[in-house]
C-alpha cells in the first residue's frame, strides 16, 4: 500500500541565524507519488508564522512557532530520523 504524506508550499525569509519568517501558500496531500488534494491558505491577509529554532545537537531541535498576528507561542520538539523512502515499482 503506498504511503500517505503531506507537503507544504511556503516562502521563507531568514530573519537571523535562528529565526525564520514563513508565509504559507498551500498544503498538499499525496497518496504514493500522486497529489490528490491541495488547499490554498488565505492571501489577504497572508498566513505568516515566525519560527525560532534552537539546535540542541545533530538530532534534536526546539521550534517555537508564532502567528505574527497573535500572542500565543507553540513549542515543538523535533527529532531527526532516517525516513523510509517510497520507490515506485519496488
Amino acid at each position: 500500500f503506498p504511503p500517505i504524506r503531506g507537503g507544504l508550499a511556503a516562502d521563507l525569509e531568514i530573519i537571523s541565524d535562528d529565526t525564520w519568517q514563513i508565509t504559507f501558500d498551500d498544503i498538499q496531500q499525496y497518496l504514493g507519488p500522486f497529489c490528490v488534494a491541495t488547499k490554498a491558505f488565505p492571501r489577504d491577509p497572508p498566513e505568516i508564522r515566525q519560527w525560532q529554532i534552537t539546535y540542541l545537537d545533530e538530532e534534536l531541535r526546539i521550534l517555537r512557532a508564532k502567528n505574527i498576528r497573535a500572542p500565543e507561542v507553540y513549542i515543538f520538539v523535533l527529532k531527526r530520523e532516517e525516513a523510509a523512502r517510497f520507490v515506485l515499482g519496488a
